[in-house]
């Protein structure tokens, strides 16, 4: 055999390639965050029409008194659609963290940002 041959058999093949216990772990820790990311998302999706429904039906049936009226169906409709955004915004962020080292080619902020921009706009027209 040559050198140069016994110096390739020696050299150790890169870390991506290795398939132990670690790779496993990490493979599943990522699905795990995909998961809680996609709930996170999908009770927004799901409970959105609910609430918009919910308020539409309530404001025809029951007038607040004040602006905070705690008597009134609207203002526990509002409590629970703020928790929803909160928890996919909070999704959002988390998906963002997990994956901008692997899209810091493409500078994924600016995009992250307009995104949830645009999301604020929805949400104020509805």
């Amino acid at each position: 055999m040559s050198s140069s041959t016994v110096d390739l058999q020696q050299q150790q093949p890169p870390s991506y390639l290795d398939a132990t216990v670690d790779s496993n772990k990490n493979r599943h820790k990522a699905e795990a965050v995909l998961d809680q990311c996609q709930t996170y998302a999908m009770q927004f999706v799901l409970l959105r029409p609910i609430t918009a429904i919910g308020w539409l039906v309530s404001n025809q049936l029951v007038q607040p008194e004040s602006f905070l009226d705690w008597k009134c169906p609207q203002m526990y409709i509002v409590i629970i659609t703020n928790v929803s955004i909160f928890f996919a915004f909070r999704g959002l962020v988390k998906f963002y963290h997990a994956t901008r080292t692997h899209l810091a080619w493409c500078n994924p902020w600016p995009k992250f940002l307009c995104i949830k921009g645009k999301y604020e706009a929805l949400l104020s027209v509805l």
